[in-house]
């Protein structure tokens, strides 16, 4: 525990993760609470379904509990549960994959709202928002339909705003690679989305 003191860490963030590396519940709680709707919304941007992006949540928390006395700084906290998170959502997506194809999914519930949304959502009329809605689905689907690579890349630096040397560090990928994969993502929606802008 003593690594983190010589980390960049926000000294509020640092006490946080001391106290639930001594096994303090109710600091584990409010880590959770901190990280928990982003979590939840990058998950939900790859698997496509509430249920399931839900329990990988839970998955991600419960792990991050069993091993947070392993973290020591090297990185920031959230690029460390975020490495967390994508293997989690890797391995259920590949799990998802090997049951059936991919099928692009129906839109959220009424009144959900996800960086996605909006990120299209900018004229609150109701013909706006029925267009708003109909792009917000048409872009999902064509994320949807990048490769797995692609559309992690992309998602980490579009909708939840890393930079590229961070997405290298969760990803555990060369930045170089991660540019690419990023480049070659945005050409093809592009060319998808060309039809609808």
């Amino acid at each position: 525990m003593d690594a983190l003191k010589k980390t960049h860490l926000d000294p509020g963030e640092r006490r946080l993760i001391e106290r639930c590396q001594k096994g303090d519940r109710e600091a584990f709680d409010r880590l959770f609470g901190l990280y928990q709707d982003r979590i939840y919304n990058s998950v939900r941007h790859f698997l496509g379904n509430d249920e399931e992006s839900s329990d990988v949540c839970q998955e991600v928390f419960v792990h991050v509990f069993r091993s947070i006395k392993s973290f020591r700084g090297e990185s920031g906290f959230f690029t460390w549960l975020y490495r967390i998170v994508m293997n989690i959502t890797r391995n259920r997506y590949k799990q998802k994959y090997r049951r059936r194809r991919l099928i692009a999914e129906p839109l959220d519930h009424e009144g959900a709202q996800d960086p996605l949304e909006k990120a299209v959502s900018h004229d609150p009329g109701p013909e706006a928002q029925a267009q708003s809605l109909e792009m917000t689905g048409i872009i999902r689907r064509e994320l949807n339909r990048l490769s797995p690579d692609q559309r992690e890349a992309l998602v980490l630096r579009e909708i939840e705003g890393f930079s590229y040397e961070e997405i290298s560090s969760i990803l555990q990928e060369r930045e170089g690679t991660i540019k690419s994969r990023i480049a070659r993502g945005r050409t093809i929606l592009q060319q998808k989305l060309k039809p609808y802008l």
